[in-house]
């Protein structure tokens, strides 16, 4: 069984390593498998990356805790061969977009303080629904993403743009 510092609250990889909750497994390409693997207790969740032709683990991307509980929400959205948008709420509080490679590098998205809901990626862009004018609407707003060319470094967000004109909760499906 595993291991739980009662003073730090941090779980040791062995907690969830025999009992595990797999919410949210996602292809990156045709040759990795992201999974979002949860321990039983829903304090600490890893994402961890596979080989799809050997199944042999090929590394943790990042790790959420929470003493309360983390609730991955949706599964990873692939952007690119190394990139993907993940969807957390442990991170600033609010449910957010992160944009995040397989080496573990994540950067947030929209700033606005409110909760965000990833809809698409298309042509640079990537479309998502928020509450940040109001937590009675919900618009529908896109942001530029620039990617770099070699580097890990240079990842550029232009300023969002809401879609959405009318007062009220839109609901979007694309």
């Amino acid at each position: 069984p595993a291991v739980c510092d009662p003073q730090s609250k941090r779980y040791t990889p062995e907690l969830y390593a025999d009992d595990r909750y797999l919410p949210n497994i996602s292809w990156q390409d045709d040759n990795t498998i992201l999974i979002q693997a949860v321990d039983r207790s829903q304090h600490y969740c890893k994402l961890v990356s596979f080989d799809a032709t050997t199944g042999e683990l090929t590394g943790t991307i990042l790790r959420e805790e929470n003493p309360e509980w983390v609730e991955p929400y949706e599964p990873t959205h692939p952007i690119s061969p190394d990139r993907f948008i993940y969807s957390t709420d442990n991170r600033d509080g609010f449910k957010n977009l992160y944009l995040c490679d397989l080496k573990g590098n994540i950067s947030r998205i929209p700033t606005a303080h409110a909760d965000v809901q990833f809809k698409a990626y298309r042509d640079g862009w990537i479309y998502y629904t928020s509450s940040e004018l109001s937590p009675a609407e919900n618009h529908l707003f896109r942001i530029k993403l620039t990617l770099p060319r070699r580097s890990d470094k240079g990842v550029r967000f232009g300023k969002p743009q809401r879609l959405t004109s009318e007062q009220g909760w839109h609901s979007i499906t694309m």
